[in-house]
C-alpha cells in the first residue's frame, strides 16, 4: 500500500530503494560514473556536465543508450543541417571550405551531445522509472529491470557496418562512373 501511494506522489530519486531501480536501469556504468555526476541534480530542471562517449559517439551514444527518440532527431536533424550547410557553402565557396565548415559543425554537434547527454539520459531515466512504478504499481521493478538490458550495443554495429557498406557501395559506383565515362568512346 506505500508503494501505491508512492507513486502517486512526487518520487523521491534519492532514497535507496529509488537508487537501486536507477543501478539496475543504467547498468555497470551507475556506480562508477552516474552516481557522482547526477549527485544533486534529481530535482535540478537542468544542468551541463560532459559525457566523454557522448562526445565521440554523438546521436549513437542515445541509441546505445536506448535513448531510440532522443538518437533519431539528432541524427536526423545534424544530417539534414550538416548536408545543408555542405551545399550551401559549397554553392558559394570553394569544396575544401565547405568540409571545413563542414568539420566545424559537426565539432559543435558533439560538443553539444557531450555537454546535455547527461542531462538527457537522467531526464530518460526519471521518465522511464516514474512509469515503472506507475505501471507495476511498485511489484517486481526489481525482477523487470533486472532482466532488462542497459544498453543496445547491437544497433550501433548495425549502424556503424551498414554506414561503412554504404560508403564503400558509393566509393566503389562514384570509381565505376568515372571510369565507365572515361574510357566510354
Amino acid at each position: 500500500m506505500e508503494q501505491s501511494n508512492q507513486s502517486s506522489k512526487k518520487i523521491d530519486y534519492t532514497s535507496e530503494e529509488i537508487q537501486n531501480y536507477i543501478a539496475l536501469f543504467v547498468g555497470e556504468k551507475f556506480n562508477s560514473y552516474y552516481k557522482k555526476v547526477w549527485e544533486n541534480k534529481y530535482d535540478k530542471e537542468w544542468f551541463l556536465s560532459f559525457n566523454i562517449p557522448a562526445f565521440f559517439l554523438n546521436g549513437l551514444w542515445f541509441l546505445y543508450r536506448k535513448m531510440y527518440i532522443e538518437g533519431i532527431i539528432f541524427n536526423v536533424v545534424s544530417g539534414f543541417f550538416g548536408g545543408i550547410i555542405y551545399m550551401s557553402f559549397y554553392s558559394y565557396f570553394s569544396d575544401i571550405f565547405a568540409i571545413n565548415v563542414l568539420y566545424l559543425f559537426c565539432l559543435c554537434s558533439c560538443v553539444i551531445t557531450g555537454f546535455l547527454g547527461n542531462y538527457l539520459y537522467l531526464r530518460n531515466v526519471k521518465i522511464n522509472i516514474s512509469k515503472l512504478i506507475k505501471e507495476k504499481d511498485g511489484k517486481n521493478i526489481t525482477e523487470y529491470l533486472e532482466k532488462r538490458k542497459c544498453t543496445n550495443l547491437k544497433i550501433v554495429i548495425i549502424l556503424v557496418v551498414t554506414g561503412i557498406l554504404v560508403y564503400i557501395a558509393l566509393y566503389f559506383s562514384i570509381i565505376y562512373l568515372i571510369l565507365y565515362f572515361m574510357f566510354k568512346r
